[in-house]
């Protein structure tokens, strides 16, 4: 579980440093630059969004 948790914070880094300047990154874009499922994808971005890593500038 805690190596789960470890992948999914990595990725969730990825994005925030990739796509920090959209508010809200394309889906399609984002999964197929990390190779997951757009389902799995659009759980990160939401997280995101409500953490509020995405959009600063």
């Amino acid at each position: 579980m805690l190596a789960t948790c470890d992948a999914r914070m990595e990725v969730m880094d990825c994005i925030k440093k990739d796509f920090e300047d959209e508010y809200y990154p394309d889906p399609e874009k984002v999964a197929h630059i990390t190779g997951l499922p757009l389902g799995v994808v659009f759980d990160l971005l939401i997280e995101l969004k409500n953490q509020g890593c995405l959009g600063k500038r």
